[in-house]
This record gives C-alpha cells, sequence and structure tokens, in this order.
C-alpha cells in the first residue's frame, strides 16, 4: 500500500485517528491516548502478555504496558471485541509529536475483522457497498484481505510473476503447493537480464529455459 494513510475509526466509542497498515499484524494505541481517554478502566481490563515480543518494523523492540479488548467502529459498522495493545510513548520528541497527532496503528486483526464483518453481509459484492466505493483507503485494505483468503482457500493453481532472472543450482523439478513460500538456493547469472517469467504454483517448476 506504500506509505499508510490515516483513518478515524471509534474504539470503545472514542474516535482514534489511526494508521491503517495492512504491514502490521496487531493494533496498537499510544500510552498517553489510553491514560487521556481510558484511564477510569480497571488493570484488570488492561490485561499482561509477557509472551509476544512486539518489534518495529526496523526490528527494534516496541515496550508495551499490555492489551485491552475494545469494539471498533469502521465506518458505521461494529467490530466486536479486538484486542489492542497500549505501547509506551517514545522517546523522540519528533516521533511523539506525530503519535499525538495519529495515536493509534490498526493492524490485520481488526482489517480482517472487518472484512470478515462484510463478507458475511454482501459476501463478494462487499465492494460495490457505497460505504467501501467511497472510502478508496479502505478498499485497498479490503482488496488486500481478500487476495489473502483467495490464496489460502483457493484449490486451483495461480500464476506467480517472478522478477529478474536466476539460475537454480540444481535441475529436479520439483512440486510448488499453493499458499506455500518456497526458497530455493540459486546463483546470479551472467548472462542478460530475462523476461518475466510466469510460473504456476502447484505446477512442477524446473531450471530448463
Amino acid at each position: 500500500m506504500g506509505r499508510c494513510p490515516v483513518v478515524e475509526v471509534g474504539m470503545g466509542g472514542v474516535v482514534v485517528p489511526s494508521l491503517l497498515d495492512t504491514g502490521s499484524m496487531v493494533t496498537t494505541i499510544t500510552e498517553s491516548f489510553f491514560k487521556e481517554h481510558f484511564g477510569h478502566l480497571t488493570d484488570s481490563q488492561l490485561r499482561e502478555c509477557a509472551w509476544l515480543d512486539l518489534r518495529a518494523g526496523n526490528g527494534l523492540k516496541l515496550p508495551y504496558l499490555g492489551y485491552l479488548e475494545l469494539a471498533i467502529t469502521i465506518l458505521g459498522k461494529c467490530v466486536p471485541r479486538k484486542g489492542v495493545l497500549v505501547v509506551k510513548d517514545p522517546e523522540d520528541p519528533h516521533m511523539l509529536q506525530r503519535k499525538m497527532q495519529t495515536p493509534g496503528v490498526l493492524g490485520m486483526n481488526v482489517i480482517k475483522g472487518f472484512y470478515y464483518e462484510l463478507f458475511v453481509q454482501y459476501g463478494p459484492g462487499l465492494f460495490d457497498d457505497p460505504s467501501i466505493t467511497e472510502a478508496p483507503e479502505w478498499r485497498r485494505a479490503l482488496r488486500h484481505c481478500h487476495a489473502e483468503e483467495l490464496l489460502i482457500n483457493s484449490p486451483e493453481p495461480f500464476k506467480v510473476r517472478v522478477k529478474g532472472h536466476v539460475e537454480p543450482c540444481e535441475e529436479t523439478p520439483e512440486d510448488v503447493p499453493a499458499a506455500v513460500q518456497h526458497l530455493r538456493a540459486s546463483t546470479p547469472s551472467s548472462a542478460p537480464p530475462a523476461p518475466d517469467l510466469v510460473t504456476k504454483e502447484g505446477s512442477k517448476v524446473s531450471s530448463s529455459h
């Protein structure tokens, strides 16, 4: 999706400006936003999750206080009981200022929940719903979810485009099942780059040219 768009959603009845991030598996709000708007919650409602090792895209650990379950309202539709992590405020003043403006991050646990709610109601026609057609940032995020579901559930082979030119190290053909990522050892070729190779998962892949 490139740079994440900013959307407004309701979390527990509070409007939260949030990054719509299909690259994040979790949904977060900042510590300061939590204290300002959810400080009335009891300690039992902010749960510990010491088992979770949360890291940013650059690999650095993201310290957090715990998580809570909130109903998320998106485009007038409610996604019930989704986990929201409360992350500590960044120490960097510039980052802190940015987080004050956009204290939330909507990850795939919420985005997929929204997708499932819409799919139950509309089926594949969900993309024709006016609330979605008028919200292009959500339309892109939901298409991302839809593509993932097709990848996971499709029994049929599908095309995969491979960029560049690579020579496999071995000649033995092998099966590449659908919905499976597969890494093969390879060596760079001194030949000029070949056109994009289109193959199919579920079919034989060999090194023959």
